[in-house]
């Protein structure tokens, strides 16, 4: 696995060796690449631009492959042949997964969608679960996580277990040279976030939190009016989000404080911006389930600006008024105001179960992958939230855990 200061591929066959000599010029922004043969030597060739402000960290290989740039640049080399690897030009990304479970149709009916990407195989702790998502989506189902990152046809994982599992999976995905991708809560641990932030650092790969929400329209749109100070002084947020979760599904997940308050808390941050100070207070209301754990919890928050937030989460109950909260979010200024909800686009009545019969639902995702494959991955773009966003996000969950147990406002460190 060569370095850029011994940057040499040989491919072709033994009687016909062709050799590559791969440079980088980052002052000039120019890869360049000469063929070597004793017979005919060849002067080096400009063969790609790089991308205003591409870093490039190292040079890798596998097969014929040869990775150059931690964002975009794939050199494949086959016989004489010397091309650019880029999703932004048609060639496909390969993703692997590391977990299979519900959110993983999900994201694999983003990857469908997304040209440029492809699911190329998948990996779940639970082999019968394993095999079912294999024989539907027509991958191989491995045997093990390291089999699945030792593929060099996976470029990019999407880590889509049980929270505890994130930051292990993550990080050896990191380490095998993969671009990662970590759904939300990307831990409830802020040292594994912290390693999470190192290991993509030492890397030089991507890793990016499944801040999925921020990827809808309607939040690009509220975000660059508040930016452009259209709406004028803010004076309140409130996000809700009001579903029943069937109780066959209870048993499977943490609570909606652990689970799902991350969503309102990473919208928050990326709307408004870390609050002050906070209060939390919770609700249950379906006794013997998930002991211990709250069906509903309503946050206020106040930001340093003097404007308030209100988050609203609950799993106890059905929204089915004529203006219902499954999904909305409103953000109220001196001169103007936004509103916005999932359920502007329905199929069926959803009664009995989460909003994932919502299309927007579904549009989160399909719009999170194609940024990560085209923007992030494509063109080193960032994503539009990140790790340290992820991180941030922890810290005030952490707050709104210490007003439940105290029953007291808190500041928010």
């Amino acid at each position: 696995m060569p370095a850029l200061d011994d940057p040499l591929v040989q491919t072709g066959s033994a009687d016909h060796p062709a050799v590559f000599r791969f440079d980088i010029d980052e002052r000039a922004g120019w890869v360049l690449a000469m063929k070597e043969s004793p017979k005919n030597p060849q002067p080096m060739d400009r063969i790609r631009r790089l991308n205003p402000g591409t870093h490039v960290e190292r040079a890798r290989y596998a097969r014929s492959e040869m990775r150059v740039s931690s964002a975009c640049l794939f050199i494949s080399t086959g016989g004489d042949s010397v091309r650019m690897i880029n999703p932004m030009k048609g060639d496909t990304i390969g993703i692997g997964f590391i977990g299979a479970g519900r959110v993983a149709a999900n994201q694999r009916a983003a990857i469908e969608r997304c040209s440029g990407a492809e699911l190329r195989g998948l990996f779940d702790a639970d082999s019968v679960t394993a095999e079912s998502r294999s024989r539907a989506w027509s991958v191989p189902a491995y045997a093990s996580a390291e089999a699945l990152l030792a593929d060099p046809g996976i470029a990019a994982v999407f880590v889509l277990t049980p929270v505890e599992y994130h930051a292990t999976s993550a990080i050896r995905a990191l380490e095998a040279g993969k671009h990662v991708l970590v759904e939300k809560p990307v831990s409830l641990d802020g040292v594994e976030i912290d390693a999470m932030i190192a290991a993509a650092e030492a890397s030089g790969r991507l890793c990016v939190p499944g801040h999925s929400y921020v990827y809808l329209p309607a939040f690009d749109q509220v975000r660059r009016v508040l930016d452009e100070g259209g709406m004028g002084t803010v004076c309140h947020m409130e996000m809700k989000e009001f579903y029943r979760m069937p109780e066959d599904f209870l048993p499977r997940y943490h609570g909606p404080v652990d689970e799902v308050l991350w969503h309102h808390i990473y919208s928050l941050l990326y709307l408004l911006g870390k609050p002050a100070r906070l209060c939390a207070m919770t609700a249950g209301f379906r006794e013997g389930l998930n002991p211990g754990e709250p069906e509903q919890v309503v946050v206020l928050a106040q930001l340093p600006s003097g404007a308030t937030a209100t988050l609203t989460l609950s799993w106890a109950a059905n929204d089915e008024t004529s203006d219902p909260w499954t999904y909305k979010l409103k953000v109220i200024g001196t001169d103007g105001g936004a509103t916005f909800s999932r359920r502007d686009i329905v199929l069926g009545s959803g009664i009995g179960g989460p909003p994932w019969y919502c299309p927007m639902y579904q549009e989160s995702f399909d719009r999170e992958v194609v940024h990560f494959v085209r923007d992030c991955i494509g063109s080193g773009t960032p994503p539009p939230s990140t790790m340290a966003d992820a991180r941030e996000t922890l810290n005030i969950l952490h707050a709104v855990k210490r007003s439940i147990a105290d029953g007291a406002v808190v500041a928010v460190e």
